[in-house]
């Protein structure tokens, strides 16, 4: 099993959305979607991960009759929600393109319906996946509109997604990724799941939902807790996370500025040798073998931005680089995960990002995985490997108010 070392560079997208407070007192709660370790790969079957699932069944008709249910399983590991669902349906209709397109609603499909934030305001965020594997998503910014995205452009509103035939229907899967609708473990949330069931005698659609109620009536959302992971590090314990500029190489965006702290972005304004540092990370016993970077780089023309990665000496040689094409903005909201493999000892260390060419990019997150213990010896001289499944996963935040900016010298 994997401990994750967490590290947030700038406020998650929740500091940025305003909400009411409490709107959903006293809802129903339908129980806590447990944090796992395991690896889960989203190909529509259910992984053993499943196994402790919050299981959530579909089977009130909002509108129409009983023509279809499901059964909804939801887990989280830190970073994503992951639900697995299966959908009973015994007269699935072929998905037309067309619908697909304008109207995914308009197919036979399951729908996930989150209110990050638990209060019914401006976190509303909706995935949805039809039987073909076809996704769409769309999320409420409030004032600040709303973003939607059908079938390839759903990526990465939907980080992963995938559907497949099951004896009497199908099952669809997701990976939903947790600042994308504006929550973290620890936190309740609104949750609504919902089948559309089409027809094929062209009869009215059915809808189907876990409540009984309508997709937006949010004040009628069911409660589920995240479950927190277990040994949370406080925000004080990180507090020298910094970004150097190089005062040679300012944003060649057109506004001259040096690499800064932004609330949208993470680090913004970075150029040619600007560096991105978290300094004194205690990497335990085992030190850490694979590195996830949340990033964001919005020039959508076949570019990339690179970055070299440093150990303890942000001038030492890399232990690892990075190229990154376009994920969708420069913004946190646009940005994807990069994972790579990383060999970082055990022990007390600091890691440097330094930016490589003049095209830019906003790191906002980093995640550590926790390599696995090297076998030890037993007392009769025989190989034994140390149980990580006492190991509980770490997580730490570090906010824009806690970082020094400084002048590269």
């Amino acid at each position: 099993m994997k401990k994750v070392l967490s590290l947030v560079l700038a406020g998650l997208l929740t500091a940025s959305l305003a909400v009411v407070a409490g709107a959903q007192a006293g809802n129903a709660n339908i129980g806590t979607i447990p944090y796992v370790t395991d690896a889960i790969v989203v190909d529509g079957t259910m992984d053993a991960a499943y196994a402790g699932a919050m299981v959530t069944d579909v089977n009130k008709a909002f509108s129409g009759d009983l023509t279809a249910t499901a059964t909804a399983y939801a887990i989280h590991n830190g970073e994503n929600l992951y639900v697995y669902a299966e959908i009973l349906d015994a007269d699935m209709v072929e998905c037309d393109p067309a619908k697909q397109e304008s109207a995914p609603w308009e197919t036979d499909s399951f729908e996930i319906i989150l209110d990050g934030s638990n209060t019914t305001a401006d976190t509303l965020y909706q995935a949805r996946v039809d039987w073909a594997g076809w996704a769409s998503y769309y999320t409420n910014l409030g004032s600040k509109g709303g973003v939607s995205g059908y079938g390839p452009a759903a990526y990465p509103g939907v980080q992963e997604c995938a559907a497949v035939e099951i004896d009497g229907g199908y099952a669809i899967e997701c990976a939903l990724n947790l600042a994308k609708f504006a929550t973290e473990a620890g936190n309740k949330i609104g949750i609504h799941y919902q089948v559309n069931d089409m027809h094929s005698d062209g009869s009215a659609q059915t809808v189907i939902t876990a409540s009984g109620q309508g997709p937006w009536d949010g004040p009628n959302y069911l409660e589920a807790t995240m479950a927190p992971v277990a040994g949370y590090i406080s925000l004080a314990t990180f507090t020298d996370g910094m970004v150097i500029d190089d005062d040679t190489t300012q944003d060649k965006g057109g506004s001259g500025q040096p690499i800064q702290i932004m609330e949208e972005y993470g680090c913004g304004y970075s150029s040619t040798n600007d560096v991105v540092g978290f300094e004194d990370i205690d990497f335990g016993a085992n030190g850490a073998d694979a590195m996830s970077v949340r990033f964001g780089y919005g020039n959508d023309n076949n570019t990339v931005t690179t970055l070299d990665v440093m150990l303890d000496d942000p001038d030492s040689a890399p232990i690892a680089k990075m190229e990154v094409g376009y994920t969708g903005a420069w913004t946190i909201a646009g940005s994807g995960y990069i994972t790579l493999p990383v060999e970082i000892p055990a022990g007390v260390h600091s890691v440097y990002f330094k930016f490589t060419n003049d095209l830019s990019g906003s790191i906002s997150e980093v995640h550590f995985a926790e390599a696995e213990p090297a076998p030890v010896e037993d007392v009769a001289g025989a190989p034994a490997t140390f149980d990580a499944g006492v190991i509980a996963a770490v997580a730490a935040i570090i906010s824009a108010a806690g970082y020094a900016v400084s002048k590269k010298r």
